[in-house]
């Protein structure tokens, strides 16, 4: 295995709490998570990967995390 996939569930409560405290919590749908909120990412990456596709997925999540890098799938199909 490379690498893993980190689901943060600790941010989306942590998100659902502080709607809770300001009054903004809906109490119904469902909470989407994603790299951009911090909700999930990558786990540790396996020394075999080299060091261009590493550098490679941090430009990609840096994009994606600024907003430059639009239209990223939410649900797998």
């Amino acid at each position: 295995m490379l690498t893993s996939a980190v689901k943060r569930v600790d941010a989306g409560v942590s998100r659902t709490m502080k709607q809770a405290k300001t009054g903004s919590f809906r109490g119904y749908g469902n909470t989407t998570v994603s790299l951009r909120s911090g909700g999930v990412g990558l786990g540790k990456i396996s020394p075999k990967v080299p060091a261009s596709i590493i550098a490679e997925e941090k430009v990609l999540e840096h994009k994606i995390r600024t907003g430059k890098l639009r239209n990223i799938p939410t649900e797998v199909k």
